[in-house]
């Protein structure tokens, strides 16, 4: 789902202004900024009413210069009729560039403050880092020190002070706002920001099969050597000395590293096998440990994908814990959940699992419906199973005709934990990123050929969304598929919004379909 935004900013704020522009194109937003879009000769009041009331989004650049800007007057009071008309609540958006106090028509609405953030640079080799210096020192002068400040290998921090100010600025002071560095071309650079008034602290639990296993002190998961080797027998439930030991690499390095930017982040690795009340169990001696040892930090928690079941198991069954770790109030961030389970768990059941007909090639002593037999004893497949008035796969009748039956009292004891878990967390409570795919499994039906799957459009690629999301919970779609939002760097800084200010402008607001 793309979208079009209307961006209202002074003209003293537009170099900035752009640089958010394109960050929201490279989403694939169309984007409506005067200076681009509006052609000579055109009636411009009209014709700027007639763009804001067709717009999807209206976000307003807030400064002391779009203070006194009768233009922006304009176009935030048409936007706020548009809003106030009752069709679009989350239709006026506020990015606020400086302190500049927001008139009273605009003060109950929630602001994204970019003012008491420095600026992070995402720049991709040396020799650009190079090309960055030499720009900066071209816009601001002999008069002002740049400081590259080494983030990760890809990234650098800028730090622009005035030259006379150095020595006083030791203490750490006296940094200015590096605005012109907006002019920078955007092809190497785009910004990232860095909230500097609170001390927040990520804990980030990854999703199904995005937690490295080992056995006995072996790497199994994610292996290919030990995988080839048929190791994936070494995971069956039963075999003792089974343990997490870090992130699989795809899905979550990017994500660690682009979130790092802004915050402190810490992952939570654990065994995706288990049902989730005995990883809960696992990661509450984490959590207390840390609540215990930090008392300065507000923790936020985010999940991908099975991740959020964790983290809701996690509030479940070790409730005053969980209150305890949450007092600060910050939102919980679920990304691609799957509340209401996802029919990828039923293709393990059915052999119809591509990722697993993958493994079962890549291994020499076990065939692909081994490989499914393997995975479909795990308790957590079987709290995956998707529930819906259309499909409860937790009846054991739904099963009847099928190859595989699972135990009557298994299905049972999944439908407990399910319930438990979605009674955990208050909708209120979560702050919910989305993704958008043409093709998502959606059902299965048993034919004289065999199975045959259906599919939706109205999904993340891995769940449909009125299993993924709650009624209640405020939610955000970005425009991919569920499995590459950790990769994009436009989502995680979406994500970054959200963890720093509970909204974001850079992903459109999201209805929860009706189940």
């Amino acid at each position: 789902m793309v979208g079009k935004i209307f961006l209202s900013y002074a003209r003293e704020d537009l170099d900035l202004v752009r640089w958010e522009a394109q960050t929201m194109q490279m989403l694939g937003h169309e984007v409506f900024l005067d200076v681009d879009s509006l052609r000579a000769g055109v009636d411009w009041p009209d014709t700027l009413r007639d763009e804001i009331r067709s717009a999807d989004r209206f976000i307003l650049f807030w400064s002391a210069f779009s203070a006194r800007s009768e233009w922006v007057k304009i176009e935030y009071t048409t936007a706020l009729a548009v809003r106030e008309s009752g069709q679009r609540p989350l239709f006026l958006q506020i990015i606020r560039l400086d302190r500049e106090a927001l008139p009273e028509a605009l003060s109950s609405i929630q602001v994204i403050d970019r003012s008491a953030e420095e600026r992070i640079l995402l720049v991709t080799d040396e020799v650009h880092q190079s090309y960055l210096m030499q720009g900066l020192a071209g816009l601001l002068g002999p008069r002002t020190l740049i400081h590259l400040q080494s983030v990760t290998p890809r990234t650098v921090r800028v730090v622009a002070q005035k030259a006379e100010e150095a020595v006083a600025a030791a203490a750490g002071g006296g940094i200015d706002q590096v605005r012109e560095a907006g002019r920078l071309p955007a092809h190497f650079a785009f910004p990232a920001y860095r909230a500097r008034e609170r001390r927040r602290k990520v804990i980030f639990v990854p999703g199904f099969m995005g937690s490295q296993l080992q056995q006995g002190g072996k790497r199994i998961w994610l292996d290919a050597f030990s995988l080839a080797l048929g190791g994936m027998e070494r995971l069956r439930i039963g075999t003792s000395s089974v343990n997490a030991d870090g992130l699989v690499s795809v899905g979550n390095a990017f994500f660690i590293d682009q979130l790092g930017l802004t915050t402190q982040v810490v992952a939570w690795p654990y065994d995706w096998r288990r049902s989730v009340a005995d990883v809960a169990d696992q990661l509450a001696v984490r959590l207390r440990d840390l609540v215990a040892s930090d008392r300065d930090s507000e923790l936020v928690f985010v999940g991908f994908g099975h991740g959020c079941a964790v983290l809701r198991a996690l509030a479940a069954f070790h409730r005053d814990l969980w209150h305890q770790a949450r007092c600060g109030g910050a939102p919980v961030i679920f990304v691609a959940p799957s509340e209401h389970g996802t029919w990828r768990a039923a293709e393990i059941l059915l052999n119809g699992s591509q990722i697993l007909n993958t493994i079962g090639l890549l291994d020499l002593k076990h065939t692909a419906r081994q490989i499914h037999e393997l995975f479909a004893g795990f308790p957590a497949v079987l709290e995956m199973l998707p529930s819906s008035p259309a499909a409860d796969l937790f009846a054991p009748e739904w099963w009847r005709d099928k190859a595989r039956q699972p135990a009557e009292f298994a299905l049972q004891q999944a439908r407990q934990t399910r319930t438990a878990l979605l009674a955990a967390i208050a909708p209120a409570e979560i702050l919910c990123v989305l993704g958008e795919s043409a093709h998502t499994p959606a059902g299965v039906t048993v034919d004289a050929d065999g199975l045959r799957w259906l599919n939706t459009s109205e999904g993340d690629g891995s769940t449909p969304w009125a299993l993924g999301v709650l009624p209640g919970v405020r939610a955000f779609r970005a425009t991919m598929d569920a499995n590459e939002i950790l990769d994009n760097p436009v989502a995680v800084r979406a994500i970054s919004d959200l963890i720093d200010h509970g909204v974001t402008n850079l992903l459109p607001p999201h209805a929860p379909a009706p189940r």
